[in-house]
């Protein structure tokens, strides 16, 4: 990961103060995928556990800090003063910040954070031909770091010993499915389900009666199917329709404002349900 690490930051078009760039250097170097989880954060070997780093960690790990960080790079990346930018992202000064970094690099108490990324599928991919060493290599990865189902695996040594894949790896396959064809294709589901009867909108409009169901895969958070049946569906099932075009998981989708009240929030609450946190019901 080290080598792509430095790959994107030399292929960014407005560079960064080199202590940053030395510090998101090593933070991305321990970035570990798995599915459409992304884990950050992961402490490197002691050695590597330089002021710089923690910087990074300690902003991009942080809750309060996360969006305000991203912030920051971009006035860091246009020129901006240092100070200025700091103030503008942050709300601190260089200095406040420096004390504040310092404190948590001697107190060593570092933890990760996961995250949803978006998992790939076969549309990611452009067919090229790929030297044996790199195959070799992402074959590696593709078993180890990211650890494939076998149905991705397969499909990837198939692709690499044809020789016309890119070398980067293929996390995930998506389809359309229903409960069955989930369950004969061998995922675990977790399954949600919210009535009509339940949404005040729908009561209001006099039609209570459908239900909204949604199929996730147990592991990884994928939206793999979902179905609809009452008043108005129609105008409902492309939400789920470009979820699952973008691979989305439960977790983006129950942070997804639905606005109350619609008919709308019943898809919310059965992906909720899926997940035992349904509100009204």
């Amino acid at each position: 990961m080290k080598q792509v690490a430095r790959m994107l930051i030399d292929s960014n078009a407005r560079r960064l103060p080199v202590y940053w760039e030395q510090g998101l250097l090593t933070f991305l170097s321990t970035l570990e995928a798995k599915g459409p989880r992304i884990t950050l954060g992961s402490p490197p070997v002691q050695t590597q556990r330089t002021l710089d780093w923690a910087r990074v960690h300690y902003l991009a790990t942080n809750p309060e800090y996360t969006t305000r960080f991203r912030v920051l790079m971009n006035n860091l990346q246009q020129g901006a003063d240092e100070d200025v930018g700091y103030r503008n992202a942050i709300g601190r000064t260089k200095a406040e910040l420096e004390r504040t970094i310092v404190a948590y690099h001697a107190a060593g108490q570092f933890t990760s954070v996961e995250v949803s990324g978006r998992a790939m599928s076969e549309r990611d991919f452009y067919t090229r031909p790929i030297e044996a060493p790199r195959a070799a290599a992402a074959l590696e990865d593709a078993a180890g770091t990211f650890q494939l189902e076998k149905q991705s695996l397969d499909w990837f040594k198939k692709t690499i010993a044809e020789g016309t894949t890119s070398a980067r790896v293929y996390l995930e396959y998506g389809k359309r499915l229903t409960e069955a064809k989930a369950k004969a294709a061998g995922f675990e589901l977790k399954i949600g389900k919210f009535p009509f009867l339940a949404n005040g909108k729908a009561i209001a409009l006099g039609e209570d009666q459908g239900l909204i169901k949604t199929i996730f895969d147990a592991k990884t958070g994928r939206l793999l199917g979902a179905h609809m049946v009452g008043a108005e569906v129609t105008e409902l099932i492309q939400g789920f329709v470009v979820a699952m075009g973008l691979e989305t998981t439960e977790e983006e989708l129950m942070h997804t404002v639905f606005p109350h009240p619609t008919l709308s929030e019943m898809m919310h609450e059965s992906v909720l349900d899926a997940y035992g946190r349904v509100i009204h019901m």
